[in-house]
């Protein structure tokens, strides 16, 4: 007995407090020290796997306007001899499928790629000539940069089909040129959850896309909205 009180011998309660309380003061920091740097690696990853995405979207694209480049040059019979090999190089460097030696040399000798095949798609009509055929590259460039108007509008008003609509167009008018087959799917596959679509994210992805000719002003809305704005 202190001070007229009768001490309580301590039962197996009391000493399973204690344990906890001195299980918890180590254990909680520790938890809290392994979630967060696993929160912290997670973010790091995701960063690191969005920029290795971006820089193979760039690389694509820059690899796809070479070869554009080299079959212009190869489909102009007025292009100089010199010049040509330079085409058939540039296009046997850049290009998937790569050129069999007698390809290059006849194109080098002065061979030339026939145009396109071309193409029926309901598109604008400045991309058209009188007799519906799809023009020239410089008419098809003109064209595509308005279907990409189209298709960026309807994004921003939040209308998928619309969207998907203006790059099938796209696609079929000309599947290789810049981001269109990227941009294509990246739509097609939000579409698979309508219920769900994330649009900050589907204009982030977008917004990271060859959108050269797409007018400042909706340039600037498309940014703003992937920043959440």
């Amino acid at each position: 007995m202190a001070n007229g009180q009768e001490t309580r011998p301590r039962d197996g309660w009391d000493k399973l407090s204690i344990v906890s309380g001195f299980l918890a003061s180590v254990l909680v920091p520790i938890a809290i020290a392994v979630v967060g740097n696993w929160y912290t690696n997670a973010i790091k990853d995701r960063e690191t796997t969005i920029s290795e995405r971006d820089q193979k979207i760039r690389q694509e694209t820059f690899d796809r306007e070479w070869v554009q480049l080299g079959l212009e040059i190869l489909r102009d019979p007025d292009t100089k001899p010199n010049i040509r090999k330079w085409g058939v190089q540039i296009v046997s460097h850049y290009a998937e499928v790569k050129m069999e030696d007698d390809v290059k040399d006849a194109l080098t000798a002065g061979a030339v790629l026939p145009e396109t095949t071309p193409v029926q798609v309901p598109v604008q009509q400045s991309a058209l000539q009188s007799d519906g055929t799809v023009a020239t590259a410089t008419s098809r460039t003109r064209a595509l940069e308005q279907i990409q108007i189209r298709g960026v509008e309807a994004l921003l008003a939040r209308d998928l089909d619309g969207a998907i609509a203006a790059y099938n167009d796209a696609y079929m008018l000309w599947p290789t040129f810049r981001n269109v087959d990227e941009i294509r799917r990246a739509l097609v596959k939000a579409q698979s959850n309508p219920n769900t679509v994330d649009w900050p994210q589907i204009y982030k992805e977008v917004n990271n896309m060859d959108l050269r000719g797409l007018p400042a002003d909706i340039k600037q809305r498309l940014t703003a909205a992937a920043a959440g704005g």
